[in-house]
């Protein structure tokens, strides 16, 4: 995971992060569970969502990140060795992806 998608899956709620997901590749799953969600954390998940999307700067941080989780992949210690396991990672996602299309 690139340095900037690790500072959002930190930045995130596992609410938002699961709500994020949810939204994605269940939208029937993801009313459900806006629909069972006190309002804070709601409000909250929102908060989060909107503070970096309005911060940034090139607008793909949110995307990077978001593929990255639905695909599974976890923050990785910055060695050379994990950063090119991580690029390799990156590749295989995007040339399945690319097949699917």
């Amino acid at each position: 995971m690139s340095e900037k998608s690790k500072k959002v899956d930190e930045m995130f709620s596992e609410t938002t992060k699961e709500l994020v997901k949810k939204f994605l590749l269940n939208r029937s799953e993801f009313e459900q569970s806006v629909a069972q969600q006190p309002s804070q954390g709601l409000a909250i998940a929102l908060k989060e969502l909107l503070a970096l999307y309005a911060n940034d700067k090139n607008s793909s941080t949110l995307r990077e990140w978001i593929v990255l989780h639905i695909a599974g992949c976890e923050p990785l210690r910055q060695t050379e060795a994990e950063e090119t396991q991580w690029r390799w990672q990156l590749h295989r996602l995007y040339t399945r992806a690319a097949r699917e299309i």
